[in-house]
Order: C-alpha cells, then sequence, then structure tokens
C-alpha cells in the first residue's frame, strides 16, 4: 500500500460524504463547544493513525 493508493481512497470516501451528506450529530452549547470540536479531531486523528499503523504492516 503507498501514499498514491491511500490518497486515491481519501478521495473516493470525501466524494461519497459529500454524495450522501450525512448529518453529524453536534448539537451542543457554549459551555460543551471545544470538548465537542476535541472529540471530532481526536476521532478524525486516530482513524489517521489507524489507516497508518494498517500501511505500515503490509
Amino acid at each position: 500500500m503507498n501514499t498514491a493508493y491511500i490518497r486515491e481512497h481519501v478521495r473516493l470516501a470525501a466524494e461519497n460524504v459529500r454524495k450522501s451528506k450525512p448529518l453529524a450529530g453536534s448539537i451542543t452549547n457554549f459551555v460543551t463547544v471545544n470538548f465537542v470540536a476535541n472529540a471530532h479531531l481526536r476521532q478524525a486523528f486516530s482513524f489517521i493513525c489507524l489507516m497508518k499503523e494498517k500501511a505500515w504492516r503490509r
């Protein structure tokens, strides 16, 4: 698995998300905005780390 392969799959995944326009459940208030934003970033980062780990194992 190389960088071009991963980039192509990320591009296709982003395209599919844009087409389906899913609802992201982020209903919050001013007290928890920072917490919710950090949770979203943490989730995205963990997915990226998982993909890199899978690429390194191959």
